[in-house]
């Protein structure tokens, strides 16, 4: 494997992670939500994004 193709390897595996850790800070941040209508007495939604993360 050349010299780019190992870079551009990494950079993609780099890419993945940092999408991996962004779609669970969602997820929590839409959990957060969902509890916070539940104590104002909203009906819950699911909100898994557009992607349905």
């Amino acid at each position: 494997m050349s010299k780019n193709q190992e870079a551009w390897v990494t950079m993609q595996l780099e890419n993945a992670k940092r999408i991996h850790i962004l779609r669970c800070k969602v997820w929590d941040l839409e959990e957060e939500l969902n509890k916070e209508r539940n104590k104002n007495g909203e009906k819950k939604k699911d909100n898994r994004g557009v992607n349905g993360i």
